[in-house]
């Protein structure tokens, strides 16, 4: 039987189908753009060229038939040059010199004629030459026509004053144009181009940041689910082990009771003394079952205004004698006394001794240990320092997981115990090594509405 495919395999099927046809329509975009363009250059050219025939055409008519053939020409060219699209126009020679030019821009000397018309770029601007042939004319002034006897033997009678302005000969019409159209076709293209540009790159970066919180999620929902299972299994652990303590514990306080009144009524100081011995260790069991019953159980929170600083105050009075015996020093810092969360006391003080009695027990003879409390932006904090020596950075990620000690003679409860009341009350607790040696643990409560 085929299994399904995973969610993130269709997920990742979906995103490489919509990239493709994204990448598909930015290129056909583009495609069509850069059509555009050269079609609307191809346009531009054809309208110069076409301007420039008629205009050539109309010239060499002017200089074969017009007596006043540089005061006609003067006028067409400054007609022509009075277009704002036209920067110049002229005639040049079969070498490309200027003989006759009108307009805001001066011709240039340019590139010798060709045998065909020339569509060309100069300095920005777009430059059309269209061939002509001059044949016969007379100067300005002549007072009779020539005789000819060929298109290219012109002879003129002895009464012509004036020099040729335009002599038979090959010439070229030259026009300087503004590509204006055609730039801001181009611009228009170039903005089309960037802008497709720009959805790929944007299309890419969100497919490889969506890909990413797949992947994320993913990892997320299996580490839930591995939490979860583990969770469970924990549970019905914890319950087979609570109904079991329970079960002891009845047994247990009879004979605790029984050894107690062997202590005392013993007839002989060897029997009290091992009466003693045997109900010392009976404590610790029960020691021991409470706190492992007070891991599996889970109680309804009593939540009220807990003023942190009496609190705190009430947890180090009752560790201090045994902090004195090991010459341990308790200081309690806060910056605001009368800083609140709401917490179940009960619960709270039981989280704070847990973390004393670790910092008790990790801290060297004599030992310091500080508690401060804060109040910044209205996120109550309890943090609790010690000089000691610290936990190894290899198991300092595994201190909260049940039954987990560094101490010899540790349950590995305490701490689990006191990550569950944080939990429970929405509160992050964390342990880090201080830079300069010890330990640090912080309790950060979530911020207050105000």
């Amino acid at each position: 039987m085929t299994r399904p495919a995973p969610a993130p395999a269709r997920s990742n099927r979906w995103l490489h189908t919509l990239g493709l046809l994204a990448a598909a329509l930015t290129l056909l975009l583009l495609l069509v753009a850069f059509k555009y363009l050269a079609q609307n250059e191809h346009n531009e050219r054809e309208r110069t060229l076409t301007l420039a025939r008629t205009l050539s055409y109309a010239i060499s008519g002017l200089v074969r038939e017009t007596p006043d053939e540089e005061g006609r020409l003067s006028a067409i060219l400054d007609e022509v040059a009075g277009d704002e699209a036209v920067r110049g126009i002229g005639i040049i020679d079969r070498n490309g010199v200027p003989l006759l030019a009108r307009g805001h821009t001066p011709l240039p000397h340019l590139p010798p004629l060709a045998d065909g018309e020339q569509f060309y770029r100069h300095d920005g601007l777009f430059v059309a030459v269209h061939p002509f042939a001059i044949q016969r004319g007379c100067s300005s002034g002549a007072e009779h026509h020539c005789a000819c006897g060929s298109p290219t033997d012109c002879q003129c009678d002895a009464h012509a004053h004036d020099q040729w302005v335009i002599g038979p000969g090959q010439y070229g019409l030259a026009m300087l144009l503004t590509p204006s159209a055609a730039q801001s076709a181009r611009r228009a293209v170039w903005m089309a181009a960037g802008s497709a540009l720009l959805i790929i790159v944007g299309f890419a970066v969100a497919l490889l940041l969506l890909r990413r919180s797949i992947g994320i999620n993913t990892q997320l929902t299996a580490e839930i689910a591995r939490t979860e299972q583990r969770h469970s299994a924990l549970a019905s652990q914890a319950l087979a082990a609570a109904g079991m303590a329970h079960e002891v514990r009845n047994p247990l306080s009879a004979i605790s009771g029984h050894t107690q009144l062997l202590a005392e009524t013993a007839p002989s100081p060897e029997a009290r003394q091992r009466a003693a011995l045997v109900l010392q260790e009976l404590s610790r069991v029960q020691d021991r079952l409470e706190e492992f019953l007070s891991f599996s159980a889970r109680r309804t929170l009593d939540k009220t205004a807990v003023h942190l600083h009496a609190l705190a105050q009430d947890a180090i009075d009752l560790l201090r004698a045994d902090a004195d015996r090991r010459g341990t020093t308790l200081v309690l810092d806060s910056a605001n006394a009368d800083t609140t969360a709401m917490a179940d006391a009960y619960q709270l003080k039981e989280l704070v001794l847990n973390l004393l009695l670790n910092a008790i027990a990790a801290s060297d003879t004599p030992g310091h240990i500080r508690v401060r409390i804060d109040d910044a932006g209205h996120a109550p904090t309890l943090t609790i320092c010690d000089d000691g020596p610290g936990i190894p950075a290899a198991q300092l990620a595994r201190v909260f997981e049940p039954y987990f000690t560094t101490r010899k003679g540790g349950t590995g409860l305490g701490l689990a115990i006191a990550r569950r009341i944080a939990l429970d009350h929405g509160a992050t607790l964390t342990l880090e090594n201080r830079p300069g040696g010890g330990l640090k643990a912080s309790l950060a409560f979530p911020p207050r509405q105000v």
